[in-house]
């Protein structure tokens, strides 16, 4: 990892953490979130966190970099000591 930022503004809103790798060919953007329920509303939470990234254009300064070869969002939701992960490849 040679880079990572976190809770700062990116398109319409602050995303969470972002990662690029050494060569920062490779970008990850994470968006956290948080429920009181299990299974079902952590996955439900997860998704709805990688679709604010699309909506909120935090990929977007990414997305239109032609050295950027890949993008991923990730949703991630914890309940407890237990956490739901959704990815998608954006780039």
């Amino acid at each position: 990892i040679e880079e990572h930022k976190s809770n700062f503004e990116s398109g319409d809103g602050y995303v969470d953490i972002i990662i690029a790798s050494k060569n920062s060919d490779t970008v990850a953007i994470l968006e956290l979130k948080q429920t009181d329920k299990p299974f079902g509303a952590r996955l439900i939470a997860a998704q709805k966190a990688v679709e604010q990234i699309t909506e909120k254009g935090y990929a977007t300064v990414y997305m239109n970099d032609p050295l950027v070869r890949n993008v991923y969002a990730y949703g991630i939701c914890f309940h407890k000591k237990s956490c739901s992960v959704v990815v998608k490849k954006m780039k």
